[in-house]
């Protein structure tokens, strides 16, 4: 709005007008309230005659309002062209009036905040995805591992189990035949060892078939040598053992069997116990190499650990973004009416029932007119928490 309706002669105008229709107004007022001060004390004894005179009173009160209203009329008009020139400079640069330059850079700004949160957003979900799916590498690859460890130990447990199966076969009858058989024992794993793992571990649902193949791979490969060596050197070691005390058994084999031709029961418990010894021996070798494996799953599980916290370091080290600069508020969208009863009760349960009636008096005004408004077409609302009463003015 222009500035040019705050010209000297309004302001002398209202200089003018102000006082005299004030001055008017409250004489106006005072002689009102006057009369009617004693008309109220007439009715305390109300009667059709001092009724007639209240009657005609409020009329002329009407009568004196719409006079004041005529003599500060020109007053108050002058003052809201005044305060609308001023209200109306300032809404052109409010930021918060629609059309300002001000609402629009703020609109631009806000676009763009929201364009960066996007983005935010979707950065922090792809390195959610990128930390769980390194995560399910980390814990596939080390599955794989104990899996293929325990795979490549019971490859070393049969064949040492078969190997003590020998030593414990012989005799002096099969000596020579399976004495040969464990000096020529195998010390080298099968050639077709490697190739024919499966592995039995549930398949990742963040992993492709591909990654699930590389990771089995690169966990054979790593094994091979060493377990290639390992192998050798157990197998070499028992053989070896067994070996160096075939002449003492063979010795003892040949005295059992001499002493069995004298006293059987004697042999029989010198024989006995000479099985004992050797199980006693296996279950020995047995606990040395279950501790061994425990140790490689702890081992395992340790590198497990270290890889996820590698990644994680890695990943928030590489990704670290400044915050965007915003506020970010819920708004709500009311999809459809019924929409507004899920508000009223979410209302209703954490404040509306705990206000006392004439504020909610207040919140629900238009609400509680239309029913008035039906009421008095005839439909009235049946409930033991309402009740209506008749509003009764003279005319």
């Amino acid at each position: 709005m222009s500035t040019e309706l705050i010209k000297s002669e309004n302001i002398q105008s209202i200089a003018e007008l102000a006082p005299n229709a004030l001055l008017s107004n409250q004489t106006s007022v005072q002689k009102c309230n006057s009369f009617g001060t004693t008309l109220l004390a007439k009715a305390e004894n109300m009667n059709d005659e001092v009724d007639t005179e209240i009657s005609n009173y409020l009329h002329r009160v009407g009568e004196t309002l719409k006079v004041m209203n005529e003599r500060r009329s020109p007053v108050t008009k002058l003052f809201d062209q005044v305060r609308s020139c001023f209200t109306s400079l300032e809404k052109e640069i409010d930021i918060k009036s629609p059309g300002t330059v001000a609402y629009q850079l703020q609109l631009k700004r806000n676009e763009y905040a929201r364009m960066k949160l996007q983005k935010q957003e979707e950065e922090r979900k792809r390195q959610e995805r990128v930390l769980k799916v390194n995560q399910a590498k980390a814990d596939y690859k080390a599955a794989i591992e104990v899996e293929f460890s325990e795979y490549l130990n019971r490859y070393i447990t049969h064949s040492i189990n078969e190997l003590n199966r020998l030593n414990t076969s012989v005799t002096l009858e099969n000596f020579e035949d399976v004495s040969a058989q464990i000096k020529n024992f195998p010390t080298q794993c099968s050639p077709e060892l490697f190739s024919k793992y499966v592995s039995n571990e549930m398949l990742p649902i963040l992993l492709d078939l591909n990654t699930v193949k590389s990771i089995q791979k690169e966990i054979i490969e790593s094994k091979r040598k060493a377990f290639e060596e390992q192998f050798s050197f157990e197998m070499e070691g028992n053989i070896s053992n067994i070996v160096r005390l075939l002449p003492s058994k063979q010795m003892e084999l040949r005295e059992i069997d001499e002493q069995r031709k004298v006293n059987a029961a004697a042999a029989a418990e010198r024989e006995k116990e000479l099985k004992l010894k050797e199980k006693e021996e296996r279950v020995r070798q047995e606990e040395i190499r279950r501790k061994e494996q425990e140790r490689q799953k702890q081992e395992i599980e340790v590198k497990k650990q270290q890889e996820s916290m590698n990644t994680l370091f890695d990943t928030t080290a590489a990704n670290i973004s400044a915050p965007v600069k915003a506020s970010v508020k819920k708004k709500i969208e009311v999809l459809h009416p019924a929409g507004f009863l899920n508000i009223f009760n979410m209302w209703w349960i954490n404040e509306g029932q705990t206000l006392p009636i004439d504020e909610l008096e207040k919140k629900f005004k238009s609400q509680i007119t239309f029913c008035e408004k039906m009421a008095n077409k005839g439909e009235e609302i049946s409930s033991e928490y309402i009740r209506y009463v008749d509003d009764v003015k003279a005319k």
